[in-house]
C-alpha cells in the first residue's frame, strides 16, 4: 500500500480508473436489467454485451493510434467527462426509454472507453519507477476485482431500490468524480521517440489524416513485430483470453447443472473469487519488485489452468468454493504479468497502440470465442467445455517458458 500513499500521481490515475470501473460496471448491470425488463428476450438483453465489445474490437488500433498522438491525461479526462455528460443528458429520456436508446447509451460508452482504456495503460509508466511498476498494475488488478464485486451488485440495488433514472444520475456522478480526479494529476512530460507521429494538425484533408492514421497502425504493429518480448505478450495475452473465454460462457449454466446449486450460490461463488482477488492483487504487489514479471505470468497461467480444469472435475459446490479461492491470486499474477511486459517493453511513443491492437485481438477473439463456446456447451456439455478451459491454458504456458524463459529473468531494481 505505501506506493498509493508515497506516489500522488499513481494514487490519483488508481482511484480515478477506480471511479470509472465502477461506473462503467453499474452501468452495464443496469443496462443488461432493463433491456430484459422492457423485451424479456435473453438475446436482446444478450446484445449489451456486443455492443459492449465491438468498439474496442473495431477502434483498438485506431484508437491507440491517436493515443499516441494527443496528450493521454486529456484523453481520459475528456473520455471520463464525456461519459458524465452524456448519462446527464440521457436522464429526461429515462421514464420512457427505449430499447434503441439503451443500445446508443452503451454503444457511446464502449466507444469513449475504447480510448480511455489504452489511454490509462500507456500513461502508468510515466507515473511511477520502473521498479513500481509491477506493483502499480497489481493495484491495478485490484480495481478490476473491486468493480467486478462492487459494480454488478450496486447496480442491481439502485435500479430496484431507487429506479433507473438515479442510477443513470449515479453512474453519471462516478463518472464526474473520475473527471475530477484525473484532472489534478500532475503528469510528467512525454518521452518522444523517433517512432512518435507528427502531430494530426499538420496533415491536412481526411483522406491525409486518414492515411496518416493507418501509418501510425502499421508503426504500432511493426514496434510489436520486431520486440520478441513484445511480440510473445501479445500472443499470450490472446491465446490465454482464448482459453478462458469458453469458460465465462458455460459458467453459470455449468455451475448450475453440474454442481447442483442456483443463482444464489454462483454469486456467492464470483463473490469469493472477486474478494481472494483483491488479496491476490495485495499478495502480487508484496512480492513484484523481487519476482519477475514473466515468473508471475508463468506461475499464474499455471495455477489458473490448473484450478479451471478442477473445477471441471469435481462433483460437489463445496469443493468448487475452496478451488475458486487461489483464482483470484492465480488472475491477479497474470494480469500483473501482462500489463508489466507488455508496458516495460513497449516504447512511450507507440505504446498506446500496442494497448489499441491487444483490444482489437482480445476483443475479436472474446466475440467469436463467446459464440463457439456457447454452441460446443449444447453439444457436449458443458463439464467438457470447463475442462478444456483449464487444459487450453497450456498454451500460453508452454508460449511463456518457451519463449521468454522467466527462469533466466531477474527484476529490475
Amino acid at each position: 500500500m505505501q506506493l498509493l500513499f508515497s506516489n500522488r500521481a499513481f494514487a490519483r490515475l488508481w482511484l480515478a480508473g477506480l471511479f470509472v470501473i465502477l461506473s462503467t460496471w453499474v452501468l452495464f448491470m443496469t443496462m443488461m436489467i432493463m433491456v430484459y425488463e422492457i423485451t424479456g428476450s435473453p438475446l436482446a438483453t444478450g446484445l449489451i454485451l456486443v455492443f459492449t465489445s465491438l468498439p474496442a474490437v473495431l477502434l483498438g488500433p485506431i484508437a491507440g493510434a491517436l493515443v499516441d498522438r494527443w496528450d493521454r491525461k486529456r484523453v481520459m479526462s475528456l473520455g471520463a467527462l464525456s461519459l458524465a455528460t452524456l448519462l446527464l443528458l440521457s436522464l429526461p429520456l429515462a421514464r420512457d426509454v427505449s430499447v434503441v436508446t439503451l443500445y446508443a447509451i452503451i454503444v457511446v460508452q464502449a466507444i469513449i472507453m475504447a480510448f480511455y482504456a489504452p489511454a490509462e495503460n500507456a500513461l502508468l509508466p510515466n507515473l511511477v519507477r520502473e521498479d513500481d511498476l509491477a506493483p502499480a498494475n497489481a493495484f491495478n488488478a485490484m480495481n478490476n476485482n473491486l468493480g467486478n464485486i462492487v459494480g454488478p451488485s450496486v447496480g442491481a440495488f439502485l435500479f430496484v431500490q431507487v429506479g433507473f433514472t438515479a442510477t443513470l444520475a449515479t453512474c453519471a456522478l462516478l463518472f464526474l468524480a473520475g473527471w475530477a480526479v484525473i484532472a489534478g494529476l500532475p503528469v510528467p512530460g512525454r518521452i518522444v521517440s523517433e517512432s512518435a507521429s507528427p502531430p494530426i494538425a499538420r496533415t491536412r484533408g481526411i483522406g491525409a489524416i486518414l492515411a496518416s492514421v493507418g501509418r501510425d497502425i502499421r508503426v504500432g504493429i511493426h514496434a510489436v513485430r520486431s520486440r520478441p518480448v513484445l511480440l510473445v505478450a501479445v500472443a499470450a495475452f490472446g491465446l490465454y483470453t482464448l482459453a478462458d473465454v469458453p469458460l465465462t460462457a458455460v459458467l453459470p449454466v455449468f455451475v448450475g447443472d453440474s454442481l447442483g446449486v442456483g443463482p444464489a450460490a454462483f454469486g456467492t461463488m464470483m463473490t469469493i473469487r472477486g474478494i481472494t482477488g483483491l488479496l491476490g492483487g495485495l499478495a502480487v504487489a508484496a512480492v513484484s519488485r523481487s519476482i519477475h514479471e514473466a515468473t508471475l505470468l508463468a506461475g499464474g497461467l499455471l495455477l489458473y489452468g490448473a484450478c479451471i480444469a478442477s473445477w471441471g472435475i469435481i462433483n460437489t459446490f463445496a469443493l468448487g468454493l475452496l478451488i475458486t479461492m487461489p483464482v483470484g491470486l492465480a488472475a491477479a499474477a497474470i494480469q500483473t504479468g501482462m500489463y508489466t511486459l507488455l508496458q516495460r517493453h513497449s516504447p512511450d511513443a507507440t505504446r498506446g497502440r500496442v494497448f489499441g491492437l491487444v483490444g482489437t485481438v482480445n476483443g475479436t477473439i472474446m466475440l467469436g470465442g463467446s459464440l463457439v463456446a456457447g454452441g460446443v456447451g449444447e453439444l457436449v456439455g458443458t463439464r467438457p467445455v470447463v475442462i478444456m478451459s483449464g487444459c487450453l491454458q497450456a498454451m500460453p504456458l508452454i508460449l511463456v517458458l518457451s519463449r521468454l524463459r522467466p527462469w533466466h529473468w531477474r527484476p529490475k531494481r
